[in-house]
């Protein structure tokens, strides 16, 4: 975390940086939903490379990223593109293997072996580096639907259960998601880290963050369940198995999905009565 303060000093005099740990996951809330939602409000991405890890790949010892740092690199990626990210990696790691589809990504590298310890002062080239794409790039365009800004029916305190539940069904068949859809018709890699474009990324991530939210209302008995059923059951077990290993580190969903966010929930009970 010391690398991620330092940057964070050395880049807010023209952004405004947060690290991980500063109120980006809230109490009581799923952790990816959050990752997913922070995607959408942010427009550039910094990730710290540390030789953390240590695997044999093809007989040779080498150190490794942890896997949720990559897995939060994919993220922000298929969100932000690959010119918004930044990857930022210590000069004396020649040994850091780097995954075969992350080749195309070059790191900034660091002097973590500074002689007088100053770590703003060694990542002062990098940081420059960063602020330079940032200034040449600037924010990032507004799209009409991202998970924050995708707009809830709950936000309308007026409708009652009958409306609200008409509502979701109602946005659910509307323009806004429909391309969203469409692409989750069509075969969805298994994990973030294989979805080139990130056209499935961001659709998972919206379809998502709507069932989500529908499943909180239901659950909550701010629904109709058997208005809502017909319309949901499908896609809400579909997503979930798309969103369960797409949306989680490589083989640690289970660890990562805990505890269970509100369409894991429906999509159990559901299940169950159907046995």
């Amino acid at each position: 975390m010391d690398v991620a303060y330092a940057l964070q000093k050395n880049l807010e005099y023209e952004s405004d940086p947060t690290v991980w740990d500063q109120g980006v996951f809230r109490p009581m809330r799923q952790t990816l939903v959050d990752l997913v939602e922070e995607s959408g409000r942010t427009d550039f991405a910094v990730f710290v490379f540390a030789p953390d890890d240590v695997a044999a790949i093809r007989g040779e010892t080498v150190t490794i990223v942890r896997d949720n740092v990559l897995f939060e690199l994919g993220i922000f990626i298929g969100a932000l593109g690959p010119e918004r990210c930044f990857v930022v990696a210590p000069r004396d790691a020649p040994s850091l293997h780097l995954p075969s589809d992350l080749l195309g990504l070059a790191p900034i590298r660091y002097a973590a072996d500074r002689r007088d310890g100053r770590l703003r002062a060694a990542l002062g080239p990098a940081s420059h580096d960063i602020l330079t794409s940032i200034r040449a790039l600037g924010r990032k365009p507004e799209t009409p639907i991202s998970p924050p800004q995708l707009h809830s029916p709950l936000a309308d305190a007026t409708l009652d259960v009958h409306r609200l539940t008409k509502r979701f069904i109602d946005d659910w068949n509307g323009p806004d998601l429909a391309a969203f859809r469409t692409r989750l018709r069509s075969p969805v890699p298994l994990h973030v880290m294989e979805d080139e474009d990130g056209l499935a990324t961001e659709a998972i991530q919206n379809v998502f963050y709507f069932l989500n939210t529908m499943a909180e209302a239901l659950l909550a008995g701010r629904l109709i369940e058997a208005e809502a059923r017909p319309v949901f059951e499908n896609p809400v077990r579909q997503v979930w198995s798309h969103a369960f290993t797409y949306l989680a580190p490589l083989n640690q969903a289970d660890e990562a999905w805990n505890p269970l966010p509100p369409i894991a929930q429906l999509d159990r009970e559901w299940r169950k009565d159907s046995l």
